[in-house]
């Protein structure tokens, strides 16, 4: 539940705007996407039978963590490889299918990837991640675990859950990823626990599999502690409104977006900085983060700063001409981790403007209202080829 210090209790982004290419005929093909063969399932539920209060600030997180996902600044990923389950308010709260997303919705998601690997014989992808925003409960018998409580749980009984860290277990000798994240922002409190139904992915044992999947997973709080959600600054700064979103959701993605400025994030460092980041918004011991890393002793994961699709030009003073849809709205450009103004021009200016960068990661915006939704971002690097650039703003 939440109370009314904004805690969680037991009891939506889309793809970023392809950008044209540059006017010459020198510039080599590139990747659309990083991390091509990625792939997600993010999932945020504000809405839940009566008796839960609905929470106000997980489709906020899940949103915020797919947008980081797709930015070519962040993850990388093919949005169509980002699966978001989001939830809604039924019209109708006695309509027990109308009550998203459920368990099941989940798991058939998972068991789609295994059918995969069984029909080719390959492996889906390289990594997996799983995030999950919403009402939690402690993992019968697993104090070093938590499941997200579905939409269509009731109380005093049923709780559907999906856990964390039994996810992996089930997954990770399954030949289907590489490698697992699992991200939950949700509390891990006890009550309830006696009714948790603890239906789970069946247990895939390979003797010729010896090691599993390289996983991590990182968790908002310890065993019967809550977590919360309030009015924080956006994750990536740089103007953005404010919005509900968990402290651990707001903390992780403030680290995760170090990418945007060249900064190789690693599994083994990132929990301490994750952490260090909470704990400035609330102090507890109970409700800082825990991550756990993998058993198998494997390399750390990188979540590495990549660009997909970068853009030539001339050189470190070339052209880069951009066309505003509402010139009124003024132009800005915010260079590398989108903290730093490049450039800011109030409107109403020309309805094409006509700018030079040194190379770099740039994010153009309207300088008033709300930025691009998805964001416009472009890769300036040097060469010789005369290139110039024009950007759809």
């Amino acid at each position: 539940m939440e109370d009314d210090d904004g805690r969680r209790r037991s009891t939506g982004v889309p793809a970023l705007r392809a950008l044209g290419p540059p006017m010459s005929s020198d510039a080599a093909p590139q990747e659309p996407f990083a991390a091509p063969d990625d792939h997600a399932i993010v999932v945020g539920i504000n809405h839940y039978r009566p008796g839960f209060p609905a929470l106000q600030g997980c489709i906020n997180d899940a949103e915020l963590f797919r947008e980081w996902l797709v930015s070519p600044l962040g993850g990388g990923l093919n949005p169509a490889n980002v699966q978001p389950l989001l939830s809604q308010q039924p019209a109708d709260p006695d309509d027990d299918a109308a009550w998203q997303p459920v368990r099941d919705t989940i798991y058939t998601r998972l068991r789609r990837f295994r059918n995969r690997f069984t029909a080719t014989g390959q492996r889906v992808g390289r990594r997996l991640y799983l995030f999950y925003a919403g009402h939690g409960v402690a993992w019968p018998n697993r104090p070093f675990d938590s499941g997200l409580v579905l939409s269509n749980s009731e109380l005093p009984e049923p709780l559907y859950a999906i856990p964390g860290r039994q996810i992996i277990e089930a997954m990770q000798r399954d030949h289907t990823f590489e490698e697992l994240v699992v991200f939950m922002d949700c509390c891990a409190e006890v009550r309830g626990t006696g009714s948790v139904d603890a239906q789970t992915l069946d247990l895939r044992a390979d003797p010729d599999y010896p090691l599993g999947a390289n996983n991590f997973c990182g968790r908002a709080a310890g065993w019967n502690a809550s977590t919360g959600e309030r009015m924080l600054d956006h994750p990536r700064g740089a103007g953005r409104d404010p919005l509900l979103q968990g402290v651990f959701t707001h903390a992780l993605l403030t680290v995760l977006w170090r990418t945007a400025a060249g900064v190789e994030v690693r599994s083994d460092e990132l929990g301490g900085h994750v952490i260090a980041e909470a704990e400035a918004l609330d102090p507890c011991e109970e409700r800082r983060p825990r991550f756990y890393p993998s058993e198998e002793h494997a390399a750390p994961i990188v979540f590495a700063a990549r660009t997909a699709q970068p853009v030539d030009m001339a050189n470190a003073d070339g052209e880069v001409t951009v066309v505003l849809s509402d010139p009124a709205r003024g132009l800005a450009v915010i260079g590398g981790d989108a903290q730093t103004v490049v450039l800011n021009r109030p409107g109403p200016v020309r309805a094409e403007q006509s700018i030079r960068l040194a190379p770099g990661i740039y994010e153009f915006r309207p300088a008033s209202g709300p930025p691009p939704d998805p964001a416009v971002l472009c890769k300036v690097v040097a060469t010789s080829s005369g290139a110039v650039i024009r950007v759809q703003l």
